[in-house]
């Protein structure tokens, strides 16, 4: 069992089904995102989303490589980290849910244990910050593609 859980909820003013288009095409993030390349190394199941793809970022000087476990479209989308961060055992999972008319709710759970003990709790900030960050800018694209 992890040592870390971490979560953050964004709420966006756009339909569900559009914030998860955002979500889920990981190839687009590089357009709305601070990455400066992103993709997919391997096609999952359904492609080239789907469980088992592996999805690469690069926001320099990270590296992040991380593989689709679960996805539950327009719901539920689970990844397992698999290089690029000091952490051991990273799962996340992203549950979108409606929120009133033409809203919906952003939730990203993370658990993990930091390569070493001491530093659990900077991983902590670190990966707080990063998801409430993402999910903002998910939030965003969702916005804005739903005009």
């Amino acid at each position: 069992m992890a040592r870390n859980v971490v979560e953050a909820t964004v709420r966006a003013a756009a339909p569900r089904e559009v914030v998860w288009d955002v979500l889920a095409d990981l190839r687009s993030w590089e357009e709305w995102g601070d990455w400066q390349s992103t993709g997919i190394e391997r096609e999952g199941d359904p492609p080239p989303h789907g469980v088992g793809a592996v999805r690469r970022m690069v926001r320099r000087p990270l590296t992040i490589r991380e593989q689709v476990e679960l996805l539950e479209p327009p719901s539920r989308f689970g990844y397992t980290l698999l290089s690029g961060l000091p952490l051991r055992d990273y799962h996340a999972v992203v549950t979108l849910s409606d929120a009133g008319p033409g809203c919906a709710n952003i939730h990203w759970e993370s658990r993990f244990d930091a390569r070493w003990r001491a530093l659990d709790a900077p991983m902590r900030a670190f990966v707080r910050k990063a998801i409430e960050d993402v999910a903002r800018k998910v939030a965003a694209e969702a916005e804005r593609r739903a005009g």
